[in-house]
């Protein structure tokens, strides 16, 4: 396949990606109505603009066919009034649709007092050829909506990969996740249901703008035993309910090769009295909080146990009485975040994590996260009933404006905390059987039955081991989530303040007013947020390939199912326009089938009256009735000439022979002359006299009698109108004005 460059945000420094040109199989759309033909959009614009020509082309020829079965269905060897015959002649003459109608309108117009009668009798006509216009006119204007199969393509991801952080790599892999961290902030902010620019452009690069959330329950109660939550009615519960690899994430597998991945949040604040304990160190005063022993991370990379879980400096210091230039403490401008997580590997919590919580804390079926927020400095203008943030505290200083006096409000503690309890499942979309709610490796190994594998061949394979194909996918799979940045707590650990939906009133170290409910709509961004690096992580693995920095820390799948999976990435793109091939082909089938049959039918009607006679008078008064054969019969009216030929569509008379011209005396009735030409003696004559001028009307009439009288009684075989069976003169046909067909 031919390699296109896509820049997937204009006017950035993002990398680009690799779209693969050609043609390839959509299988959300099945093996044949998902043959998909990508190009760009230039090229794209000409087969579409070529496809509605030719659909109009196709209208033309279609209506020729309608003409031919409508002149023979009319066609009839009795005698018809004028109205009939001009029907006739127009059907067998006429170019297209439109043409047709402009001359069928034309008729009742021209016969006054008849024209009710003459509508009457066009009228079937008319209707069809409005219908067969209409019909190819919206063809080929929505000839794009019908080939179109959307802007969805495949990416080119030979080399695709994902992001393994290590100590020569850290600087790297923290850059990158720090922009990728803020794309996603910024995406969940205009794209999610909470979004405040829902119709940008940049809302169109992933198959689906957004992940589903089936279930946000506000009011739900505390995720642990006992009375640790500050509340049990109102926290918050999410569910994304189960995500389609195909549909939502747009990897192109077959339905039986689908992974089902959901994912549940439940959050609460959570209490810290009798958690916190102060702690100094020369020149600073520190508060600790203690919900299970902790680590921390050393300069040295090395990792060492705590018996605290968070420690943030304490209250006064955060609130020194020092005042800026601007009126806000030194230390204001962004509130303090941070989070810490502990892990759960075969039902039983981690000594690995971020910390091994309390007992009160414990659960063996989920992982869990603890978020604490300090105001570092920020001020309230309102005291704020939210169970997270907790400002009702009056701040020692007040602020002087306009020679007013402002109160404003400073946070109650230290720090606040909440709890996140964070679950996951995987299903088989082919056999529909799911593994259990649990956490993160919880979830991928107990569901290894499902997808033909063992625990213990999971665990190997995750490491590198091989594995059948189906639980290489969902290795490959989950691998994306977990080496990207969509659990809660490392979200919001390495986005930090900036991840808070309330920065929005945020400015200069002042938060203006917060709702009852903040922190639940923060948890929701984060939400929002954690589904859009859903979303990335599957596209970010091809992003990977082209960027030179980040090839240090890339790491490459190793089986043939995960090179598969990685190259059948699909993305919406606004500068590439994929075709349905089955639609393509056959319209341009089903057109050239249509040409075909309106170029053949009239020769094989020929052939058919030949071989079998079938149906003469309709297939000569079809002839007859042409341009070039109503010229014959017109001449031959006022000047019988030999002509031959007089059964094809164009008949010919001998070599030299002249036809007369219009006779315009009377300039409201133009009508053909007796034809001259020079004799040996150079004189001027008429065809059979010596006059110099021609035919009056009389005259014209009277030679016009005689040579009908001479014809009816020759002794050439004669027609007779009883059948359309009966064999005819194959050499010369003429047609009786406004009467049947008549041979002579």
């Amino acid at each position: 396949m031919t390699r296109y460059i896509l820049t997937m945000e204009p006017n950035s420094s993002s990398p680009q990606y690799n779209v693969r040109l050609g043609v390839w199989a959509n299988k959300s759309r099945g093996s044949i109505l998902g043959a998909t033909l990508t190009m760009n959009k230039q090229d794209a614009s000409l087969i579409i603009a070529f496809v509605a020509i030719f659909i109009g082309y196709v209208g033309t020829r279609f209506w020729r066919i309608i003409c031919v079965g409508l002149h023979r269905f009319h066609s009839s060897s009795q005698s018809r009034d004028v109205i009939h015959h001009q029907l006739q002649v127009t059907l067998r003459n006429s170019a297209s649709a439109e043409s047709t109608l402009s001359s069928l309108v034309k008729l009742p117009l021209a016969w006054h007092g008849q024209r009710a009668r003459a509508l009457y009798r066009v009228l079937p006509e008319v209707v069809l050829a409005i219908c067969c216009l209409c019909a190819f006119v919206a063809a080929g204007g929505l000839s794009s909506r019908i080939l179109l199969a959307g802007n969805e393509v495949i990416l080119d991801a030979a080399n695709c990969s994902y992001l393994q952080n290590s100590r020569s790599g850290a600087d790297i892999y923290l850059a990158w996740q720090t922009e990728t961290l803020s794309k996603a902030i910024n995406y969940a902010l205009n794209c999610y249901s909470s979004g405040i620019a829902r119709d940008s452009l940049a809302c169109d690069s992933y198959v689906v703008r957004e992940l589903p959330t089936t279930l946000v329950d506000t009011t739900a109660n505390c995720p642990f035993a006992g009375d640790i939550c500050r509340s049990n009615t109102s926290n918050i519960l999410l569910d994304t309910g189960y995500i389609d690899s195909n549909n939502h994430l747009g990897l192109n597998f077959a339905s039986d090769d689908r992974i089902l991945y959901r994912k549940v949040l439940h959050c609460a604040p959570i209490k810290n009295e009798g958690r916190n304990s102060s702690y100094k160190v020369p020149g600073f005063n520190y508060t600790r909080y203690d919900y299970g022993n902790g680590a921390v991370l050393a300069l040295n990379y090395t990792v060492i146990a705590v018996n605290y879980t968070f420690e943030v400096i304490d209250r006064e210091t955060q609130y020194r009485e020092d005042y800026s230039r601007l009126g806000s403490f030194v230390n204001g401008g962004a509130f303090i975040l941070d989070s810490t997580c502990s892990h759960t590997v075969n039902r039983t919590i981690s000594r690995e994590g971020q910390f091994y919580p309390d007992a009160d804390l414990s659960r063996t079926d989920a992982d869990l996260c603890l978020i604490f927020i300090a105001g570092n400095g920020v001020v309230f203008t309102e005291p704020t009933g939210d169970d997270w943030y907790r400002a009702n505290t009056p701040c020692q200083r007040l602020i002087d404006v306009n020679n007013g006096r402002i109160v404003q409000y400073c946070a109650d503690d230290a720090a606040s905390s909440m709890a996140c309890v964070q679950q996951y499942q995987v299903c088989n979309a082919k056999t529909s059987k799911c593994g259990p709610l649990a956490s993160f490796w919880d979830a991928l190994s107990e569901a290894a039955d499902v997808f033909g594998a063992t625990q213990s061949e999971i665990s190997e394979a995750w490491d590198g081991g091989a594995t059948n194909d189906a639980a290489s996918r969902l290795i490959w799979f989950m691998k994306l989530l977990d080496k990207y940045p969509t659990n809660i707590g490392r979200m919001v650990k390495f986005s930090g303040p900036s991840s808070l939906f309330s920065r929005q009133n945020l400015a200069n170290g002042v938060q203006r007013r917060l709702l009852p409910n903040q922190w639940q709509l923060d948890v929701t961004h984060w939400w929002y947020t954690t589904l859009a690096l859903t979303q990335a992580a599957f596209v970010e693995a091809v992003r990977n390939t082209v960027d030179p920095k980040l090839a240090p820390i890339r790491v490459f799948p190793k089986y043939e199912a995960q090179q598969t999976m990685c190259m059948n990435q699909k993305i919406i793109s606004p500068e590439h326009d994929s075709f349905s091939l089955f639609g393509v082909l056959f319209t341009f089938i089903f057109g050239i089938l249509i040409t075909v049959i309106s170029y053949v039918l009239e020769p094989f009607l020929a052939y058919i009256n030949r071989r079998f006679r079938h149906k003469p008078y309709s297939h000569l008064e079809w002839v007859s009735n042409g341009t070039l054969q109503l010229q014959r019969l017109a001449h031959e009216g006022v000047d019988s000439q030999d002509w031959s030929r007089c059964d094809e569509d164009v008949p010919i008379t001998e070599a030299g022979r002249h036809l007369g011209c219009l006779d315009i005396t009377d300039l409201g009735h133009p009508r053909l002359s007796r034809p001259t030409h020079v004799n040996t003696e150079g004189h001027n004559s008429l065809s059979g006299s010596r006059h110099s001028t021609a035919l009056s009307a009389d005259e014209a009439s009277h030679q016009t009698d005689h040579i009908t009288q001479i014809s009816n009684q020759s002794s050439r075989p004669e027609y007779h109108n009883d059948s359309d069976d009966e064999i005819v003169d194959e050499e010369h046909r003429g047609i009786e004005l406004w009467g049947p067909l008549q041979t002579r």
